[in-house]
Order: structure tokens, then sequence, then C-alpha cells
């Protein structure tokens, strides 16, 4: 925009569509005066690398995008964006949702793919060897770096990974032994070239500790998700807080779930999820409770029952990084 109203610490002195905008000290704000005389803000590029690429020429003083993955691991071939690598706060999660097409509207199916899935060799995948975290396992639908309920939501703990104990869930389950052949659809896409790393990791992982033999994985556009050509099982995706509470992180996808349980004629396409009153109305109280202990009492309870009835598969948290240019002090 040419103008913009704002009540923080600097106001727009100049834009150029395209190309750039100037901002300088708001003489009207309440706060601490601040201590930037100009920043200016350049529209680079669409493509990280051209703005990597800017930063390395000394055309830009901080990129201000979170780099994570594979952006943040290249920045490493460089000394200079090494040095000036620094760590932010991130407060994303990913996880593999799980569409209740059968055979995963059946609890134990669940659990089991749940304990089949070696988080921390997935998360070592991930990173591939960096010399810079690039991924950490997480124990719960949250990013621990979220301030908040921070003491109870580290008690929350993951099903173990344990092949044999998942094999004996999966023979829980009203599926069995039919499961073992029958097709799990995994949609891939949505991260790139990362996002079909940890697909396939995950397709073996189900393959060796389940024994299934059907796990498929579609990496061609899907142009209607709510009406696939194939039944949906697993699906890769990222989630965060607009705010930090925990509670927004978990009711992101539990206002989704139905107030009765799924019938045969129910379609289950993308974003559908398992029919869990409890993990429910858990969230809801959550939300509803004004008392901050009371609060986040409620929110260990949904997280642990989120975890134990496998209601996603959440494995681990990106690490962001910003690039500040040396000479920038302070």
């Amino acid at each position: 925009p040419s103008t913009a109203a704002s009540s923080g610490p600097y106001k727009i002195e100049e834009v150029v569509p395209g190309e750039k905008y100037v901002m300088v000290p708001n003489e009207h704000y309440f706060g601490p005066e601040p201590q930037i005389e100009k920043i200016e803000v350049l529209s680079v590029s669409d493509d990280p690398n051209t703005i990597l690429t800017a930063f390395g020429n000394n055309e830009l003083d901080m990129v201000a995008f979170a780099l994570t993955g594979d952006l943040a691991r290249q920045t490493l071939d460089d000394p200079y964006l090494r040095e000036s690598l620094q760590p932010v706060p991130m407060w994303v999660v990913q996880q593999f949702w799980m569409t209740p097409n059968p055979p995963l509207d059946d609890i134990h199916v669940r659990r089991a793919f749940s304990m089949a899935l070696n988080r921390d060799a997935l998360v070592n995948i991930l990173n591939a060897g960096s010399e810079i975290p690039l991924y950490e396992t997480v124990n719960m639908h949250r990013n621990p770096g979220v301030p908040h309920c921070i003491d109870e939501t580290a008690q929350v703990t993951q099903m173990p990974f344990d092949p044999e104990a998942a094999k004996a869930e999966l023979e829980k389950s009203e599926y069995w032994p039919e499961v073992l052949d029958m097709e799990i659809n995994i949609l891939s896409g949505a991260f790139g070239q990362a996002d079909l790393i940890q697909i396939e990791a995950l397709q073996k992982m189900l393959q060796d500790n389940l024994g299934l033999t059907n796990v498929q994985i579609h990496s061609e556009e899907v142009p209607d998700l709510m009406n696939p050509p194939f039944p949906l099982h697993l699906w890769h995706n990222g989630q965060q807080p607009w705010y930090a509470d925990i509670t927004d992180t978990l009711q992101n996808m539990v206002f989704l779930m139905k107030d009765e349980p799924w019938s045969p004629e129910d379609p289950r396409p993308f974003v559908t999820v398992a029919y869990e009153p409890e993990l429910k109305q858990l969230v809801e109280d959550a939300i509803a409770e004004q008392d901050p202990d009371e609060r986040c009492a409620l929110v260990q309870q949904a997280g642990q029952m989120w975890n134990d009835t496998a209601f996603s598969l959440d494995y681990g948290v990106p690490l962001a990084y910003y690039l500040i240019a040396p000479t920038v002090q302070g």
C-alpha cells in the first residue's frame, strides 16, 4: 500500500510499488524511541535463492523470512552466509494427518501406525548430517518453542517406537488380517522434495515394521481434494498457532470432528479427522477455561489423549534461521 495506519515504532515514508518501501521512526509512538533511523525493505524476488545471492553480494543487511530445511543447509556452503545465520523462534509442528478412511477409522490401526513410526530416524533423515540442527523430534502436537503451558506439555509422552507392540496392536483391529493388504494412500506434494523424502521413509516404516503390502505414494496433482480419485489416508502438513496459546494449535483440526460416529455412507475426503469425542471435549474445555493453571492441566490431558488415540502422527519441528549481516550491531 502507498499509505498505512500504524501505531507501532515505525511509519512508512516512501513506497516504490514492486521495488521497495521505506520506514522511519514514528514520532507519535508511545513506547521506547526506535534506534534505527531508516529501514528499507526491498522486494528482491519470489525466489529464495535470488534473495540469498543478494544478501551474499551485500545488497541486503537482513533476510527476515524463516530459512528452514534445505534452504538453511545450503547457506553453510558460503562462509559469509554461515557467519550470518541466526536462530529464530519457530512455532510450526509437522505431522501426518490420518483421514479416517478404512482402515484408519479404527483406533487400533492408527495406534499401530504411531508405534511403527520411528520419529528419531525420520528426523535424522531430514537433518541428513547437517552441521546445524534443521529438525527436532516433538512429544505432542505442539512446538515446544510456543511460550505456553511449557511444564505441562513437557510431561506428555508419545507412543513408543515399538514394531512388535505395533503389530500386536494391529491384530486388535476389526480389519485384521485383511489390513495387511489393504490400500494405504499417502499424498505428497505440499513441501516439495523434502516432503517426498519423509513420505518415502514413512512408507518403508509401515512396510517393514507392520508388514503392510500396499502402501501407495501419490505425487500427482489432485485437482479436487474434496473429491480425490482414491481414498486418502495420510497427508503431510505443518501447523502453528496464530498466537502463544497451545489450544490454538490443538483446535486447528479438532473443530472438524464430527458430533456423531462415521457411518459407512459418509464421504471422507481431504481434511476429515477421526471421531474422538472425548478429545474434542477436552480441547473445548481447555479453550473455555479461564484459570491459567487449570487451562494448562487440560492442555496436558488433551495432548496425552491426542497421542494415545493417534489423532495425527506428530514427529518433528523445523528449526528456523534468519540471515543478519555481521555489520548489524545490537
